[in-house]
């Protein structure tokens, strides 16, 4: 075996960790005798990596911006689209801290000797420090998309909007004197992407005809068996009810009225609640405001599990959930939240596992409503399980680790 030295990083978010497979896809190739180390912001999610064993090299800035500006309440729902679109820009293409983020991955490039850069899908510094070194760079999280076929350029745009986002990456370019290669425009959206690899731990029937792009590989998944005993929570949950899990994803800045809303739908169709929130001050909020047993509410929750235990999942269908909640077969309420990239929730549309809810009709009654459908329908638990077996029958993280190797 030739070892190589990879060199990964992601936003500092917990569900950037994840993806279905990635962090582990580190440890496997750690594992393997290959040199691995994780570029990131000092903080909890650095913590998380470094207690897997890999070595965290902590930057200033990994280039992604958290701060949003306010949005006014009278925006019609065409400026509200373009606002949403300028936000994403916002996170992208942060001039300043991409500018740092680049030179700090082609310092480390350079002290480290790496083989290649492994990021997930939403860092704009990655693709600009690969194209300026003229090395491999792998994407994991989501397939290569064709770009738009109305696309003339990578500096062509659709709209005031997407013409201001093309401004900040045209500008970055320019600093780094490179022509923006590994940027594709697909769907309005300007994104990162790989002519070398991208890794999908879904499956090619789950993303659709989009992705058939030679560089993409699909891992699937299979549910993986709980180590230890569970928290003292978790075995205190009520064993008469259906256990329903609640996620919005780990970079929302929703109200905790939503998770309200749907904990008393949840409630109402005689089901036990049980909500993730990623944040700590959100958890007492939570706790705050529901009646004592109303709930469980937890920062984090171990998938491995819970999982097992659940009859159904209400989330925003971020990867970080419906990649584990696919694993289990189970049936899916999704909260479309005026997310500008709303794909994934489409997806589960698209692949007829539950609903979709608009987040203004996320009322209680809408929410029994589909809990209700969701969890009596048969179709649903056969799609469910089709889906189940299609990803077992995928290499996984040992697959994903495999292609890294080359």
């Amino acid at each position: 075996m030739n070892k190589k030295r990879f060199l990964f990083t992601s936003a500092p978010l917990f569900s950037h960790l994840n993806w279905g497979g990635y962090l582990e896809t580190a440890v496997e190739l750690k594992k393997r005798g290959h040199d691995v180390v994780w570029a990131i912001e000092k903080g909890i999610v650095a913590d998380r990596i470094i207690k897997t064993g890999i070595e965290v090299v902590e930057v200033k800035t990994t280039g992604w911006h958290w701060m949003l500006p306010y949005e006014p309440p009278d925006f019609t729902p065409e400026g509200r689209q373009a606002y949403q679109l300028m936000c994403y820009f916002a996170k992208w293409f942060p001039i300043e801290q991409v500018m740092v983020a680049t030179q700090s991955l082609m310092d480390l490039v350079h002290d480290r000797n790496s083989d290649i850069i492994v990021s997930d899908p939403f860092l704009t510094a990655p693709a600009l420090a690969t194209e300026k070194l003229s090395m491999p760079y792998a994407i994991v999280g989501l397939p290569d998309v064709a770009p738009d076929k109305t696309q003339r350029s990578v500096k062509s745009w659709l709209d005031n909007a997407m013409k201001d986002g093309m401004i900040y990456l045209d500008r970055l370019c320019d600093m780094f004197d490179v022509a923006g290669k590994h940027f594709i425009q697909h769907e309005n959206i300007i994104s990162p992407h790989s002519p070398y690899l991208h890794i999908s731990f879904f499956s090619e029937t789950w993303h659709g005809t989009k992705s058939h792009m030679p560089q993409n590989r699909f891992a699937g998944g299979k549910k993986s068996e709980p180590i230890g005993a569970p928290p003292a929570w978790m075995q205190s949950l009520p064993s008469e009810l259906p256990l329903v899990f609640i996620s919005l994803g780990s970079s929302t800045n929703f109200e905790p009225e939503i998770f309200f809303l749907a904990a008393k739908a949840i409630q109402t169709f005689k089901a036990f609640p049980i909500i993730e929130t990623y944040d700590s001050q959100l958890t007492a909020s939570l706790r705050w405001m529901m009646p004592p047993h109303f709930a469980a509410i937890h920062d984090e929750i171990d998938y491995d599990h819970l999982f097992p235990k659940l009859a159904c999942i209400v989330h925003s269908a971020s990867p970080e959930t419906t990649h584990p909640a696919l694993l289990h077969a189970l049936p899916h309420v999704a909260l479309y939240l005026g997310d500008v990239r709303k794909s994934h929730v489409h997806l589960v549309a698209q692949a007829k596992l539950g609903k979709m809810i608009e987040g203004t009709k996320a009322t209680p009654e809408n929410l029994r409503r589909a809990l209700s459908d969701v969890m009596l329908d048969e179709a649903i638990k056969r799609q469910a399980i089709k889906h189940q077996t299609e990803f077992a029958s995928l290499p996984g993280v040992k697959g994903a680790a495999d292609w890294l190797e080359g």
